[in-house]
């Protein structure tokens, strides 16, 4: 048998595998690797499982069976399982003079990360099937006006179908896989097009609906935002119902970006909102620079209000202050009467939380009787 080997060592890095072999048998047609350890046997073996190939174990090594033939359509079918940073390494390796074979492609993706990267990235590729796929969609949570007890908006929140499992995925892993795989600006364009279209499709034509938006993951707002404005257009929703939530505050770039960006969802009719505003100052910097139409009160502050006077007063000062600055305020997280009666008493203008229902598509009806006898005066 002859066989020939390519180094599969990182310089500086625990290397992943011991050797990559081409194996020649009789017929000439299968590939064996051979990792260094049982953990990276682990990883390959769910490499190779997503890409669908007969596979035996010969000890710690893996034998495609009947590799060769394939080797054409070899480079696209890894290519859609390895994430774009590590797709920019290997094809600089690839092109300094190796020829595109199953030999040199494997050889250069495994010198590319080391094992704990490359496990954890195997583990949440599914996220890449999600999206060719069109398993995102979007639930809806109500948000209530604190005058009247009516639905005044929906949150959309983002889902996804796991593509081996079937199971609802929420919007923390999804965050988390995308972003291993290098696929933040991807995710947060589909989940703000996917909110849209999505909510097209109940009939709550007037009520205002929230959109959550990444602006570390928007670089240009003309260019990167153009797809949401047509998902408007296409599904028929007047931009003047939209109101995009900016998350994720301690990751914003700089508050010039973030001006910049408000300023175009607002060109276009839109409204924005600021999440999670606590008493830090850098919460309040936010709301004084921005100036947005919305505020939400973090969640956490909500739950303290119901035994500490201290978070009482300071959502009160938080309410006051937004007052003075035209900004309107929305209380999240309210799970009990008790946290709807302090929000109502504090002035909040809006009410946010699992005590009006779940979220769901399409949305739940707000249970009767929540708000006898507590509404304040409009």
């Amino acid at each position: 048998m002859e066989t020939r080997e390519l180094s599969a060592s990182a310089p500086g890095c625990p290397r992943l595998f011991e050797t990559v072999q081409a194996v020649l048998t009789e017929r000439g047609n299968d590939l064996l690797l051979a990792p260094l350890d049982a953990d990276a046997a682990h990883v390959l073996s769910r490499a190779i499982e997503r890409l669908g190939w007969e596979h035996s174990r010969r000890g710690s090594a893996l034998l495609l069976l009947n590799a060769r033939p394939r080797i054409a359509n070899l480079r696209d079918a890894l290519l859609q399982h390895i994430p774009t940073s590590v797709q920019v390494r290997i094809k600089g390796v690839l092109m300094n003079g190796a020829a595109w074979t199953a030999e040199t492609l494997l050889g250069a993706f495994l010198r590319s990360e080391t094992l704990p990267v490359l496990f954890e990235q195997t583990e949440v590729a599914w996220v890449s099937e999600v999206f060719q796929r069109g398993l995102l969609f979007s639930v809806y949570h109500p948000i209530v006006d604190a005058a009247d007890g009516q639905v005044f908006a929906y949150e959309a929140l983002i889902r996804a179908t796991h593509p081996e499992t079937g199971e609802t995925v929420g919007a923390g892993q999804l965050i988390h896989a995308a972003g291993r795989m290098n696929l933040q600006r991807h995710f947060d364009q589909r989940a703000r097009e996917t909110a849209i279209r999505c909510a097209a499709a109940f009939a709550d034509t007037d009520l205002r609906l929230f959109v959550n938006f990444a602006p570390g993951a928007i670089y240009e707002p003309e260019l990167c935002l153009q797809s949401t404005v047509q998902a408007a257009r296409e599904t028929g929703i007047d931009m003047r119902r939209l109101v995009f939530e900016v998350i994720e505050t301690e990751q914003i770039p700089s508050m010039d970006r973030l001006r910049k960006l408000a300023d175009y969802y607002r060109s276009q009719g839109a409204g924005i909102a600021l999440d999670d505003i606590s008493s830090g100052f850098s919460s309040l910097q936010y709301l004084t620079d921005l100036l947005p139409d919305y505020v939400k009160v973090d969640r956490d502050l909500v739950a303290s209000a119901e035994a500490n006077s201290s978070a009482r007063h300071t959502l009160e000062s938080i309410v006051g202050l937004a007052r003075k600055l035209n900004v309107r305020v929305i209380a999240e997280g309210i799970e009990t009467r008790q946290q709807l009666a302090i929000c109502l008493d504090a002035g909040v203008d809006y009410l946010q939380g699992y005590l009006f229902g779940m979220p769901a598509f399409p949305p739940q009806s707000i249970p009767p009787g929540l708000f006898d006898c507590q509404l304040r005066a409009a």
